[in-house]
């Protein structure tokens, strides 16, 4: 009963640190909107100016400048979306997992993914031992195949026997 309680409390500490780093990225984000939209109506202003004077040298070397400004917060935008989606994506999977031997409900016993990663399952009741139970189980990390950056390739593999 305390491995239950103990792990709604930490689900629940996550789930609202997980919407605290959201609430604020999201709000991170709306500044650097408005930061564009400031940009570009100083420019407009600004532009209006020069173009009423005929001076359209200094209206796109302005324009160039706002670019550049704003590449450099959309840059920033993109960053902050980045950290958006890794907060939005999955962190568990569904697994079957079979109850051992010797399990009641209540009790823990370690259970693995398909890629390997251990966890802890609490025995739900009505589960006996031989049954096959669907458990959050947590998310396998990805596998990376890659070459080796800035050194020399590994060596082949040996030919098969």
């Amino acid at each position: 009963m305390w491995n239950s309680f103990s792990k709604a409390a930490n689900d629940a500490a996550a789930a609202v640190a997980k919407g605290a780093n959201t609430a604020a990225i999201s709000a991170e984000k709306q500044v650097h909107e408005a930061n564009i939209t400031q940009i570009k109506n100083k420019w407009g202003r600004e532009a209006f100016e020069f173009a009423l004077r005929g001076d359209m040298a200094a209206v796109a070397a302005m324009a160039h400048k706002s670019n550049e400004e704003i590449v450099k917060v959309q840059t920033k935008i993109a960053a902050l979306d980045v950290k958006l989606a890794a907060l939005k994506a999955p962190t568990t999977q569904k697994c079957a997992v079979v109850v051992p031997h010797g399990a009641t409900a209540g009790s823990s016993f370690i259970a693995a993914t398909p890629g390997g990663t251990q966890f802890s399952v609490t025995v739900p009741q009505g589960a006996a031992p031989g049954t096959q139970i669907i458990v959050d189980a947590p998310l396998d990390a990805p596998v990376v195949v890659g070459q080796p950056v800035g050194g020399a390739a590994p060596p082949p593999p040996p030919p098969p026997p």
